[in-house]
């Protein structure tokens, strides 16, 4: 017997389970469908490189100024609802509301190791990687 079949057959399909898992995968996407529409256009779009290579995009929270002051800038100062991270050219992202973004980003910036600069063009920033783990150490509740 091949290792493709083995698999096939020990799987034992239960449709009261995978009934409730559909079910719930479509709240899932109403709830993004309900938070883009909330947005009403206030996304902040990314496309941070080479995020899907690391998978943890850089997400600023200050910026130097001209003067050389450092000020607030990006996830310290949106009005956006939600941030999408492009995945580059490739047809995907992460889409995050802003509040658990911003979480996310606090418990990023308690690690050191997580804290970048981009010295970069005429305006420098600072943020802090964000990773899944991040993300998940700061859900409001279980998926």
């Amino acid at each position: 017997m091949k290792k493709e079949e083995v698999f096939y057959t020990h799987y034992q399909p239960d449709w009261d389970i995978n009934v409730k898992q559909g079910a719930q995968a479509e709240l899932w996407v109403s709830s993004i469908r309900d938070l883009m529409a909330k947005a009403n256009g206030e996304i902040e779009v990314k496309a941070p490189k080479p995020f899907l290579k690391y998978q943890s995009p850089y997400v600023e929270y200050a910026c130097q100024s001209r003067d050389g002051t450092w000020r607030k800038s990006g996830i310290a100062t949106t009005k956006a609802k939600a941030w999408f991270f492009t995945f580059g050219s490739l047809p995907g992202g992460w889409l995050i509301e802003t509040e658990w973004l911003k979480r996310a980003a606090r418990e990023a910036y308690r690690d050191p190791r997580n804290r970048r600069e981009e010295t970069h063009g005429s305006n420098p920033t600072k943020g802090v990687v964000v990773s899944m783990f991040h993300l998940f150490a700061t859900r409001e509740h279980e998926p």
